[in-house]
């Protein structure tokens, strides 16, 4: 089989992943051109936790500098019961001798700056408005038609575009479509200033109750500012419309998150439901474990392969996507495509279906629940994270480029 030199990569989508590919490419010296469906970089979205991990994968693609002063460095999470108001248990990142660093609570605005700050003076072209309406590929390329009747054409192309990718959609998976989860999410930030009561956790926490879990974190340096994420089962989904229509009913979801946590035991948070002013919900959708990443000439990269139950991991996975990938072009450069999108595979999915099975039992916590299986959950949540505590560690203190030695047997 013929070997292989990549001249030009085509990346659908400029979020966490398309926008690590490129950096990652052009450290590599492979062009690349970033192709994006809105007509500017969005400033949208809630507070991202991001783990060692994914911080890791940062320093290496030269972001995490451009966020210094940036976020709440986190060194715990704890978990609290929120009718009772104990303490369950906790997520530590405090073992800095084997993570390197802590977690980070970050704006996903700040995040994207950091991208778009690092790519500045590179040769990387971002694309606006691009909305990708076919896509095709032989055995020597690619090519991408957009709506406004461009084509591009490359050697292999990502698919970055997230869980309703069209890359999957048009190519990779047709059949693999976004499933709804029967739950949704509303977020939103409050002052630390509008707050009276007295805040039980140091840097974030979740809260649990019987319809739903709340959680409340500082997103901000000097801790001046809250940032909170209250998820919750719903019984039907509506269409896209219908979904936009609830979302911009500030009211109506103001109702929602307070019927399920008003009448919560830490007084803190009651107050600070009740001093949030703008609330953004959004339905939660996650893919089917065991699918397609990839064809003959496109991988899919982050959610659009992958998107799981949304447990605070999905940006560090899509990072260790795009870092393991391009450490594989790296090593085996010149190797055929095939080969290359193989070695990707064989080393990424055993850790992605073992983070996936353990999103899907933290996000069972989110479900409505009776007094018994509330009780139930508080006394498992302090075994389940003893018996959990090694594998996560290991996966944060991981560097995942590790995984493809220099020098390839």
């Amino acid at each position: 089989m013929a070997s292989t030199k990549l001249n030009h990569v085509l990346i659908i989508g400029a979020g966490t992943s398309g926008l690590a590919s490129a950096l990652a490419l052009h450290a590599l010296n492979i062009p690349c051109t970033i192709y994006e469906l809105r007509a500017a970089p969005s400033t949208i979205g809630g507070a991202i936790n991001l783990t060692p991990n994914a911080i890791r994968c940062l320093d290496h693609l030269g972001v995490l500098q451009h966020l210094k002063g940036k976020g709440c460095v986190t060194r715990s999470i704890g978990i609290f019961s929120a009718f009772g108001g104990q303490f369950i248990g906790e997520l530590s990142f405090r073992n800095i001798d084997k993570f390197q660093y802590h977690a980070l609570r970050i704006s996903r605005a700040q995040l994207l700056q950091g991208f778009l700050d690092a790519l500045e003076g590179t040769s990387v072209k971002i694309k606006y408005g691009k909305k990708m309406v076919a896509l095709t590929e032989s055995e020597e390329s690619v090519e991408a038609t957009f709506e406004d009747g461009t084509i591009a054409k490359g050697d292999i192309l990502l698919g970055c575009d997230g869980i309703h990718s069209i890359a999957r959609t048009k190519l990779v998976e047709p059949t693999r479509t976004p499933i709804f989860t029967n739950t949704a999410a509303a977020y939103g930030f409050v002052p630390v200033s509008f707050i009276s009561s007295s805040i039980h956790f140091e840097d974030a926490s979740v809260n649990v109750s019987r319809r739903g879990s709340l959680l409340a974190a500082f997103c901000d340096p000097d801790k001046e500012m809250l940032y909170f994420a209250g998820v919750m089962e719903v019984k039907s989904e509506l269409d896209h419309e219908g979904w936009k229509a609830q979302s911009s009913d500030q009211e109506a979801t103001r109702k929602e998150i307070q019927s399920r946590f008003g009448d919560l035991k830490k007084p803190f948070l009651t107050e600070m439901l009740d001093k949030v002013e703008d609330l953004f919900f959004y339905p939660i959708y996650v893919l089917s474990r065991h699918g397609k990443w990839s064809s003959k000439r496109v991988m899919l990269l982050g959610d659009a392969a992958h998107a799981m139950p949304p447990v605070g991991e999905s940006v560090g996975f899509a990072l260790e996507d795009v870092t393991l990938f391009t450490r594989i072009l790296e090593v085996h450069a010149g190797e055929p495509i095939s080969k290359q999108f193989s070695i990707y595979e064989d080393l990424r999915r055993s850790i992605i279906d073992d983070a996936y099975k353990e999103a899907e039992y933290r996000w069972e916590g989110v479900r409505d629940k009776g007094w018994f299986g509330l009780k139930l959950r508080e006394w498992m949540t302090p075994i389940f994270l003893w018996w959990t505590k090694n594998a996560r560690e290991d996966a944060w203190g991981l560097d995942i480029r590790d995984l493809v030695p220099s020098n390839p047997a």
